[in-house]
C-alpha cells in the first residue's frame, strides 16, 4: 500500500524528521507489516501489511499525530498507482509530444514550466472513480486537468521558478471543484516525481 499523510508536505513546518516519522509510526503499527519505507519527509510512505485499509490508516494517524498536525491519510494500493502514473505520463506525452520531459516530469521550462502531480481524494479512490467531464471544463491559469482514473486526479500545476505555487494550490483546486458538484473531500497532492520515488520503495 501507498500511503499519504495530509499536512505533511509544508514546506518549513509540521514535518520533522524521516527518522522521527519512522519511530513514530513502527510503534503505532506494533510490528503489523512486513515493510515500512519513507520517502522524503513529506508524508510518503510505502507499506506491506496485512492490516485492513481502515485499521492502517487509523495507525498512520495515530502514530504520525503524536508529533505533528495531520488531518487525514490517504491510502491507495500500489498497483493503481502505478497504472494512474503511466495513464498521466502517456497523456502528457501525447498532448506535449516536443516538451514533456520523462526525466523530470514537467513540461516546458523555466518561467513557462508546468509539472506533473497526482491528486488524492480517499472517497473518489475507494469507488475507483472514472473519466469526469466536470474537472476537464474547469479553467484555471494555474491547472490543467488531464484526467480521472481510477480515483486519482491527474493535473499539471503551472511551476514557474518564481513566485513557487505550491501543491496544496493544486488540492485546493480539487476540493473547490467537488464543493461546488455537491460533494465534499479532503485532497492531498504530491508532484509525480514524488509518486515514483516512493513506488521505487517497493
Amino acid at each position: 500500500m501507498i500511503a499519504f499523510a495530509h499536512g505533511m508536505s509544508n514546506f518549513g513546518h509540521n514535518r520533522g524528521t524521516m527518522l522521527e516519522q519512522e519511530a513514530l509510526l513502527r510503534n503505532s503499527l506494533r510490528g503489523n507489516y512486513s515493510m515500512l519505507r519513507i520517502h522524503l519527509a513529506t508524508g510518503n510512505y510505502a507499506v506491506r501489511t496485512c492490516l485492513p485499509v481502515s485499521e492502517l490508516k487509523l495507525g498512520l494517524h495515530q502514530g504520525l499525530n503524536k508529533n505533528y498536525r495531520v488531518k487525514e491519510i490517504m491510502v491507495v494500493d500500489r498497483v493503481d498507482l502505478v497504472e494512474a502514473l503511466a495513464v498521466f505520463q502517456a497523456e502528457c506525452r501525447n498532448r506535449y509530444p516536443d516538451g514533456f520531459s520523462e526525466s523530470d516530469l514537467k513540461v516546458g521550462k523555466e518561467q513557462t514550466r508546468w509539472r506533473l502531480g497526482l491528486v488524492f481524494v480517499q472517497h473518489l479512490y475507494d469507488v475507483r472513480a472514472k473519466y469526469s467531464e466536470g474537472f476537464l471544463e474547469i479553467v484555471d491559469k494555474r491547472i490543467k486537468v488531464l484526467g480521472l482514473h481510477a480515483g486519482i486526479v491527474g493535473l499539471l500545476k503551472f511551476d514557474p521558478i518564481t513566485p513557487r505555487i505550491p501543491w496544496g494550490a493544486a488540492a485546493s483546486f480539487v476540493e473547490k471543484f467537488l464543493k461546488s458538484d455537491g460533494q465534499s473531500g479532503l485532497a492531498t497532492a504530491r508532484s509525480a516525481q514524488t509518486v515514483r520515488g516512493v513506488l521505487r520503495l517497493f
